[in-house]
């Protein structure tokens, strides 16, 4: 049975009262929560005694400016944000280069010299070459949002013109859950003007992709393509592929589990 209750304030000076004597002074405490001087914290000594310390609560809303230390466990929560609007959830890229794709068949593009000693694959300006990439999704990514892919490609020519891309993809959830259904394409148009000679390009399917199949460890297969061929392609020289990347919104860390349910 507890008897004594013992406070202690950061300053390290103690005050011992009988539990009958601390019940006013409780009340009082409790009333003064909301000030960040009173926020004190009831727990058991181990030896027969309950202590008050200080302690820092923050809730919804709240901000903590400069540095925060902490020692012992902290417990993370989802819907992390980087501001205060309703969508205001980090941005992150999933990787692919392009020079690391799988290439094959009769349309690959030509491995060749893009700059000095620099080289990257070269994709037509004649006819279709493609190559093959997947994208595994991350334990960060935020449920129920859109993918958004885009290509870094650039030009060592100072020609003009647009240039057509071509994203073909599937998408499985994970842990036997689904299967890769049949493909979807969708195109992306870029259009160059002058003295863009050497300059870095990205192209990206504005509107997104969004899946029943996007969640974490969902796997997304892709083929991508420049096509050339199609009338809608008039810039005149080859161009040059760099990356394709996964624009997603991500709103934790890490999930709880690693296998479904990932989250509680």
């Amino acid at each position: 049975m507890i008897n004594n209750v013992e406070t202690r304030n950061s300053d390290g000076n103690k005050h011992r009262f009988k539990l009958a004597q601390a019940v006013n002074w409780l009340l009082n405490i409790f009333k003064g929560l909301g000030d960040s001087t009173n926020n004190q914290a009831l727990v058991s000594d181990g030896n027969g005694s309950l202590v008050f310390e200080e302690v820092i609560t923050t809730e919804g809303g709240q901000t903590i400016a400069g540095s925060l230390d902490v020692t012992g466990t902290m417990t993370l929560a989802d819907d992390l944000k980087i501001g205060t609007g309703a969508n205001d959830y980090g941005w992150s890229d999933y990787l692919s280069s392009i020079s690391a794709a799988k290439v094959a068949g009769t349309n690959p593009p030509t491995w060749s010299n893009y700059r000095n000693g620099l080289f990257a694959y070269e994709f037509s300006a004649t006819k279709l070459e493609e190559v093959w990439m997947n994208f595994h999704i991350n334990h960060d990514f935020k449920l129920g949002s859109a993918i958004f892919p885009h290509v870094h490609w650039s030009p060592n020519t100072t020609g003009t013109g647009t240039v057509r891309w071509g994203i073909e993809y599937t998408i499985s959830k994970s842990h036997q859950q689904s299967v890769f259904g049949a493909t979807t394409i969708v195109y992306v148009e870029q259009t160059m003007g002058a003295a863009n000679q050497y300059s870095h390009q990205i192209a990206e399917v504005s509107t997104g992709i969004s899946s029943a199949e996007l969640e974490v460890d969902s796997v997304v297969m892709m083929r991508v393509f420049r096509d050339a061929a199609h009338a809608n392609d008039t810039f005149t020289t080859a161009v040059f592929g760099l990356f394709v990347d996964l624009h997603v919104q991500v709103d934790r860390t890490s999930t709880l589990n690693k296998a479904p349910n990932f989250y509680t």
